[in-house]
């Protein structure tokens, strides 16, 4: 007889947490961000500090529970929760104040674009809510025209589910909505930090949150009627009366269904731990009201089991998870939880847009038949869609219950019993060629992750991959089909194996069989497709057959080059080089300032182009812009003693002869990755505007790429045929022939304007009020787009601030580093300037990630005629 455990709090020791903790161990940062009381408290101690008062910050964190602690602790120690910051203290308008039609009354609450006052509208004497744009936000297009858009959008759905708007306006500076105020005035997020307060579920909570959420996809129905996609659905933005009615608001980020005007690609809009797989990819276009279903979805799972589906330390982290994880299954969180919620729940979180609800009203019905007791019409998936499913988006790694070597073992334990026990061997021929197939299916993949770069050289390789993998797939696409149709129809048989663990419980066995079948198939599915391994390797082939035309041998193509080639040759700073066409690169000409030719990396992007007056035109989408950097020979190092005992391992003072080299004009951006890598690790990337609360534009993918390791940049490099610089080669390079530390000189003071580091706009950005900067203001809290500062005299930008850079190790390096040692170059935008000059150079681990630290690729000349 099969129980379930009881429906309970778990005990502090099953958590790890404190007995006095009334708190769940998962940190739920998001509900103590909705706390307005911690709000008033955390701005009451910030604003004691901008007067020049000492508070204690011990004193006032041990004033809070640890879940408070937490959310405060979290932007004074590092960045791993940036996009929870707390908006400017200052107000835009204060209590008493009239502003048009309406007297402000009280404050309600606050979000990333807008703070929420009570207010009074003076001509129809009623009570409304009032939401002004934030003072921050004030000077940025982007951000009126989304506010715009949250008072005109709702205002054309007529619906009791949908707040109301009443009017919207600008008075004295500053922009408003005025909208209905609900009753009850609390969100979702409030009520869901109140249950997580009490020691057990109440007794109709499932039933309430069935309703309260059909209601909610009912609104949402109407909205993709129109059609209007919301984009931002998540807890804050349920308001709910006192009989837990929920309206929708904030429609910021909404937009009609192909209608495109506020986003760019590369744009991640929502909110990470609510956004749809579809949505983490920042292409606005693949968005359709599916990715409000599964929001919803996201939604309906934290309000079941009071914690969130997806979670982590890092926006990455989490984005990565939406992707490619499952959530654990609800019941095994509240035991009590009613089976067909956690069906209905899970059918809207589907990673497949298509595989979710058709739409709100399907969610809204289903929600309805529980209700009334109804067979609901969702099902959960079987054990061998979830391992198919599993399988497709890991075909690396999902070896799960099964690797090559327990492969073969099985095929000759399998083929052992049926010897000893007399079996024909066509009774087990399909279960010993599924086990084959393991090891075959596996080999193929991983090979797949070899065949790189993208070079005629490597089309051979690619040809017989191609081959063998159509050939397998071919023979045994029959027997696949036929392995699906009988599961389909429940008649595919299998029979017990007595070397199984447990060979008695014929139940587990099969089991078993269903998920080793689901992910072989799952696997074979993941060669196959539009954008499955095969499509990707004949594309790869493709660019390695025709590589050589597309960039030395198309006329216009070999007309750039015969003129850069005479340009270098006529160059005095290039005397005696051997130059030719390099397969790969693009000419874009000179640099108007330095006069240095200038190449474009094909296979990283688009190709840039130059204005009027020489300069690149710099776009989210644009290749790698490579830099002939002349050979020559100098000074590089310190003067003084090397300090092996320092993780900085100084290098001596000495001269170097230098042999020309490429390197990049500017650090590696968002876009170039994305393009490359198919997605984005920056914790910094764009469509975080809605939670950032600082005062500079928009991030944008022409940002630095940061928070990769070492090994994913060598990787990632290697694909392109290219490299990082050494030690050597980035001092050379960025010092470009200039004597002192700075590009400035000795005096990094004389830096200021020409470069990103940490000064005041960090300070006020990450309220780090005791943070040692620079007493100047470059305007970036941030890192900032590539290119915006100063260039050296080679025409590199960013070279002693924005963020620090991956080097190999100098030759001139004889320390005794650990093999997981690797060393940085350049300052960056944590800290001051004095990090950031020429020789200085520190030391971290391989495999560590930093949201201050990205790359800047480099690549050697090739005679391909030798």
């Amino acid at each position: 007889m099969n129980s379930k455990p009881e429906d309970r709090e778990p005990k502090p020791e099953d958590q790890g947490q404190s007995p006095r903790d009334p708190l769940p161990a998962s940190k739920d940062l998001g509900s103590a961000a909705d706390d307005p009381a911690l709000y008033s408290m955390i701005e009451d101690y910030y604003s004691k500090l901008k007067r020049g008062e000492a508070p204690s910050r011990e004193r006032f964190l041990d004033g809070l529970d640890s879940n408070q602690r937490d959310f405060a602790e979290s932007h004074m120690r590092d960045f791993h929760f940036i996009f929870q910051q707390f908006g400017e203290t200052r107000k835009a308008v204060s209590a008493g104040q009239i502003l048009g039609d309406f007297r402000i009354l009280e404050e309600l609450g606050r979000g990333g674009m807008g703070v929420v006052w009570e207010a009074e509208q003076i001509s129809l004497r009623r009570r409304v809510a009032l939401k002004v744009l934030r003072p921050t936000n004030v000077r940025e297009e982007l951000a009126s025209a989304r506010f715009q858009a949250e008072a005109e959008i709702p205002a054309s759905l007529n619906h009791p589910g949908i707040i109301q708007i009443y009017d919207r306006g600008e008075c004295q500076g500053v922009e408003y909505i005025a909208q209905e105020l609900v009753p009850g005035g609390r969100t979702l997020a409030t009520l869901l930090h109140e249950l997580r307060l009490k020691r057990a579920m109440p007794a109709d909570h499932y039933r309430k949150m069935a309703r309260l959420f059909r209601d909610a996809a009912r609104a949402l129905h109407l909205a993709h009627q129109v059609p209007v996609i919301h984009r931002d659905i998540k807890p804050s933005n349920l308001l709910l009366t006192a009989d837990l009615q929920p309206k929708i608001g904030d429609f910021g980020l909404a937009r009609m269904e192909g209608d495109l005007g506020l986003t760019r690609t590369g744009d991640l809009l929502g909110t990470a731990y609510y956004m749809s797989p579809e949505q983490t990819r920042g292409i606005s276009a693949m968005l359709d009201f599916r990715t409000d279903i599964f929001s919803l979805g996201t939604t309906f799972y934290e309000a079941l089991v009071l914690n969130r589906p997806f979670e982590g330390d890092s926006t990455t982290e989490v984005l990565g998870k939406i992707r490619e994880q499952e959530p654990v299954q609800p019941t095994t969180l509240r035991a009590k939880l009613p089976k067909d919620l956690e069906t209905i729940c899970l059918k809207a979180l589907r990673k497949r847009p298509e595989n979710r609800y058709s739409s709100m009203e399907a969610f809204a019905d289903d929600l309805q038949r529980f209700l009334e007791g109804m067979p609901i019409q969702a099902r959960p998936p079987t054990w061998w869609q979830r391992s198919i499913r599993l399988a497709r988006r890991h075909p690396i790694a999902s070896t799960a219950l099964m690797t090559a070597s327990v492969a073969l073992l099985v095929i000759v334990i399998l083929a052992t019993k049926v010897l000893q026990q007399g079996v024909q061997l066509n009774r087990r021929t399909e279960e010993l060629l599924m086990l084959a197939d393991q090891n075959t299916v596996q080999e193929i993949i991983e090979e797949s992750h070899r065949l790189w770069p993208a070079v005629p050289s490597m089309a051979g390789k690619m040809e017989d991959w191609l081959q063998r993998a159509e050939t397998f797939i071919q023979e045994r696409r029959p027997f696949y089909q036929s392995v699906l149709a009988k599961f389909e129809s429940g008649t595919f048989q299998l029979r017990p194996v007595g070397f199984f663990p447990g060979s008695g419980d014929w139940q587990l066995q099969r089991q078993w069989w269903i998920e080793q079948i689901g992910e072989l198939i799952g696997k074979v599915e993941s060669l196959e497709g539009p954008d499955g391994l095969l499509a990707r390797v004949r594309q790869r082939l493709h660019l390695a057959r025709n590589l050589p035309y597309w960039t030395m041998e198309e006329p216009g193509i070999a007309e750039s080059w015969r003129q850069a080639v005479a340009r270098i040759a006529a160059d005095p700073r290039f005397a005696g080089l051997e130059f030719e066409p390099q397969m790969g690169l693009i000419p874009l000409g000179p640099d108007p300032e330095t006069g240095l030719e200038e190449f474009a990396h094909y296979q990283s992007g688009e190709i840039p182009i130059r204005d009027t007056q020489g300069k690149l035109l710099l776009r989210p989408e644009m290749a790698l812009v490579f830099v002939l950097i002349p050979g020559g020979h100098d000074r590089l190092g310190v003067a003084h003693q090397a300090r092996e005992d320092s993780d900085q391992f100084d290098l001596p003072a000495r001269n170097v002869e230098f042999e020309p080299f490429f390197i990049s004009k500017f650090e590696m951006t968002q876009g170039q990755w994305l393009n490359v890598q198919y997605e984005n690790p920056a914790f910094l990337q764009p469509g975080m505007e809605a939670s950032l609360r600082f005062d500079q534009p928009d991030l944008s993918l022409l940002h630095p790429v940061e928070q990769v390791h070492w090994n994913e940049v060598v990787q990632c490099l290697e694909t392109l045929e290219l490299r990082l610089p050494n030690e050597d080669e980035w001092e050379y390079a960025a010092r470009a022939g200039a004597d002192g530390k700075y590009l400035s000189g000795d005096d990094f003071t004389q830096l200021q304007g020409s470069e990103n580091f940490g000064d005041l706009s960090f300070v006020r950005g990450m309220r780090f009020p005791d943070w040692c900067v620079v007493d100047w203001d470059d305007g970036w809290a941030t890192h900032s787009p590539v290119g915006y500062f100063k260039a050296n005299a080679f025409g590199l930008y960013d070279v002693h601030g924005n963020v620090a850079e991956y080097c190999a190790i100098s030759p001139a390096d004889q320390y005794d580093h650990g093999p997981g040692d690797c060393f940085m170059r350049g300052g960056n935008y944590w800290f001051d300037a004095s990090i950031g000059q020429y020789s200085f150079r520190f030391r971290i681990k391989k495999k560590s990630r930093s949201g201050a630290r990205g790359l800047r690729p480099a690549r050697s000349i090739r005679n391909f005629t030798e």
